[in-house]
């Protein structure tokens, strides 16, 4: 039912529907794969070896690792700000501090149910850093937001927005920091033998090494991951007329040629195995992106029995 509406969504409610949906998809990405312990014995033994820990990156971290999660942990927490500037928006409420609190307190819950995940660390730091990516994306939803996303469909569209091949561009180097890290590249023709002769081309196959809950954390991750390359890459051109399907082709491609240079990329890296499942991995989550971007950019069909304007599906 939930889907239903959001699809049927009137063009300003669209994006306030895909927030709730993103948030959603957040906590069960940092929640999965939902190893939950209420041992007391586990919960000590995880503050001993600071899984727990109230100390602000107490981790014993190489550098590039610590960057990345810096970063990670920042730009993830961005769309919980914009969710708090849509929730205070509709109820006709000043944005600060209203906006903040809202993601704030979502990451500072998500981070206490982290305690009891045996898969995942439990960090202030990662607290702060969440928070101060909800302060980015409230700063987004009243400053860029409703400029670059709900601007008004009537205003002469420029043809191709630079912004948003900005976001395109930032984004490539996201994936490529997450997929090459601990960035140790290194030239060795055995090691690059032995990489060629395990790799396999049968989907997922790769992901078979270890458990099955590793490997849905690791298939969510990188979906999240696409995703926002898909949709950022849907607003680059803005021309409403132009065939989904021609667009849609030229950027899976695109998509393919990044995945895959990623993917030789960790040919490389001594602690990394280039998996050709995670080309179709990423290709499918820019799909998925490109698809939500052509939702919430698409105008509504006029209802003959009221005359009001409704959505159209994508």
């Amino acid at each position: 039912n939930w889907i239903r509406e959001a699809l049927s969504a009137a063009h300003q409610d669209r994006l306030a529907r895909l927030l709730v949906a993103v948030a959603a998809a957040w906590m069960f990405v940092n929640l999965a794969p939902f190893d939950i312990t209420v041992d007391l014995g586990d919960l000590a033994a995880r503050v001993r070896t600071k899984r727990i820990s109230l100390v602000p990156f107490g981790h014993d971290l190489s550098w590039p690792r610590r960057i990345w999660d810096v970063v990670a942990e920042t730009l993830s927490a961005i769309p919980l700000g914009l969710l708090g500037v849509s929730i205070m928006q509709a109820r006709r409420r000043r944005v600060w501090p209203g906006a903040f609190l809202v993601g704030a307190a979502i990451v500072i819950v998500v981070e206490g149910l982290q305690v009891f995940i045996k898969s995942h660390s439990a960090d202030t730091a990662d607290a702060m850093l969440g928070s101060a990516g909800v302060a980015v994306g409230v700063w987004m939803g009243t400053r860029v937001m409703r400029e670059a996303v709900l601007a008004p469909s009537g205003s002469p569209p420029a043809t191709m927005s630079m912004r948003a091949a900005a976001v395109v561009g930032l984004w490539c180097i996201v994936l490529g920091a997450y997929h090459w890290v601990p960035y140790d590249f290194s030239i060795d023709n055995d090691l690059l033998r032995r990489k060629l002769a395990r790799l396999s081309i049968l989907p997922f196959a790769g992901y078979l090494g270890g458990s099955y809950l590793n490997a849905l954390n690791n298939l969510l991750t990188k979906l999240a991951l696409a995703i926002p390359l898909g949709v950022a890459a849907g607003f680059v051109t803005r021309h409403r007329k132009l065939a989904f399907s021609s667009t849609t082709l030229a950027w899976l491609l695109s998509a393919g040629a990044l995945f895959g240079l990623i993917e030789a990329g960790q040919l490389f890296l001594p602690r990394r195995n280039p998996d050709p499942t995670d080309v179709l991995v990423g290709m499918v989550g820019t799909y998925v992106g490109l698809s939500l971007a052509r939702w919430l950019k698409a105008e509504g069909r006029v209802d003959p029995s009221t005359g009001s304007k409704t959505g159209n599906k994508p």
